[in-house]
């Protein structure tokens, strides 16, 4: 998909232009033949959210997940084991560039998960579904909240979703392969005080590592991305990336 529009780039502009998108989601000066024409007189640069679910159901992206091992909302459709390539690759065809796998979550009860996240997946079938993915020419996203995310980076991930044990070494690893972190900070640091004890533990414990991690990551040249999952706002997780970030004297994290 490909759009046209005519109209003033904000916040410099002082009279309107003829601009397009093209299919790579690149602002150009140059015509795109069939783009669609959009109304409006005004454009500004927008925030990308790396991380959010805005839908659900079959029309939307489906998730890696074997059945009962992530919410059933979001799970249109179970990913066995021996089929994981496979479907992985089958969203490519249908239209995506990335494709998300559930790489650790805790068994669902009654809907909702219960006890500690645990693997979904075993190491070889996410090598398999990452080679098949990359030879199809997309890139994967790994939702992983345990210590795997050294193993998933030497799987070739393309990014870690959460992260919420990561540790320097899995960092370093990120940083020589180029996988992207995105933290969802929102949503994984803002937990209810109703939440279990377990979990805000988790949480304060992560909270106080986080103003080292951080750092780390920018200093190492890992790309950090902003994410919403289904908490707060795009503008809100930059600005507590930024805050944890200048806790440690950094400027900003590296977005």
């Amino acid at each position: 998909m490909s759009w046209a529009v005519r109209a003033v780039q904000l916040p410099d502009g002082d009279r309107p232009a003829e601009l397009w998108v093209d299919a790579a989601g690149c602002l150009v000066t140059e015509p795109v033949p069939g783009a669609e024409r959009l109304p409006g007189r005004y454009v500004a640069p927008g925030l990308v959210d790396a991380h959010a679910h805005p839908a659900v159901g079959r029309g939307a992206g489906m998730p890696m997940a074997p059945a009962g091992r992530y919410f059933p909302a979001l799970l249109p459709e179970a990913a066995p084991q021996e089929q994981l390539a496979e479907l992985a690759v089958g969203e490519l065809a249908r239209g995506g560039r990335w494709v998300k796998v559930i790489a650790d979550f805790p068994p669902v009860t009654d809907g909702m998960p219960s006890g500690p996240p645990e693997l979904t997946y075993s190491g070889e079938a996410i090598k398999a579904m990452v080679a098949a993915v990359h030879a199809a020419g997309g890139r994967v996203a790994a939702h992983v909240t345990t210590d795997a995310v050294s193993d998933l980076v030497r799987a070739g991930v393309d990014s870690i979703e959460h992260g919420t044990a990561m540790d320097e070494s899995a960092l370093r690893l990120m940083a020589q392969t180029g996988a992207a972190w995105t933290p969802t900070l929102c949503a994984v640091t803002g937990l209810p005080d109703t939440a279990p004890e377990a979990a805000r533990r988790r949480v304060a414990e992560y909270r106080q590592r986080l103003p080292e991690l951080l750092p780390l990551a920018q200093r190492l040249g890992v790309p950090i991305l902003a994410g919403t999952d289904t908490a707060g706002t795009i503008a809100g997780e930059v600005a507590l990336l930024a805050r944890v970030s200048n806790d440690h004297g950094l400027v900003s994290p590296a977005l």
